[in-house]
């Protein structure tokens, strides 16, 4: 994913975060997807949501009987703080049928999903050997849902790079925008002359003037 100047780096700048290093990690720890995350699904789209992660790839969680959510992954937000702010995220969207959430536009749902799918990982060694899961497979399920990270391994290099590219751009826009005005420029003063009565000669050297030449 090559690096978007405006979108991606001037923000952290404009934060106040200072060195190039610190903008590449702060842009691998934002977690951000590539896509949308499904947080629930319908019909054959189902399975591709984080619930069906949650409740059935990898049951860390149910409906209980009196409509509560329970489970090991609902357990552990009495534990860890990190796993019950990212719960409290996401689980207003776990009842909405077909919700999903931009990681972009709201960045506190990546992070959330990340905590989410670590506490997952760290819970399915304690499930029933018979469901023959691995922590390795979680990773792989987020992954196919989302897309994947956007920002897995950015480097102060590359943060360079895409400021420089977007100066290179910006040099070459300002350059064609003076062409543009000076051009505006020698017709406004071609017209003028030729409106004040001048010959064609000093109807183009008034153009010229303007150009400098």
């Amino acid at each position: 994913m090559s690096l978007d100047y405006l979108k991606n780096i001037k923000p952290l700048e404009d934060a106040g975060v200072s060195s190039d290093a610190a903008i590449a990690e702060a842009l691998v720890n934002s977690r951000l997807t590539h896509r949308d995350i499904p947080v629930t699904a319908a019909g054959d789209k189902q399975g591709a949501s984080v619930l069906f992660l949650l409740t059935a790839q990898f049951p860390v969680m149910s409906m209980g009987s009196d409509q509560t959510w329970v489970g090991p992954l609902v357990d552990l937000r009495s534990t860890k703080s990190e796993v019950d702010d990212a719960m409290g995220v996401l689980m207003p969207y776990l009842q909405v049928q077909g919700s999903k959430v931009s990681s972009s536009t709201m960045p506190l749902s990546a992070k959330a999903l990340y905590a989410i799918t670590e506490a997952v990982k760290g819970i399915v060694p304690n499930l029933p050997p018979e469901l023959n899961l691995a922590p390795e497979q979680v990773d792989a399920a987020v992954d196919a849902i989302t897309g994947g990270r956007l920002f897995d391994s950015i480097t102060a290099a590359d943060v360079v790079a895409a400021r420089d590219e977007h100066d290179d751009a910006t040099l070459k826009d300002d350059a064609v925008n003076k062409v543009f005005a000076w051009n505006n420029g020698a017709i406004a003063a071609a017209e003028a002359a030729r409106e004040s009565g001048k010959t064609p000669a000093e109807i183009e050297q008034a153009a010229r003037d303007v150009w400098g030449i």
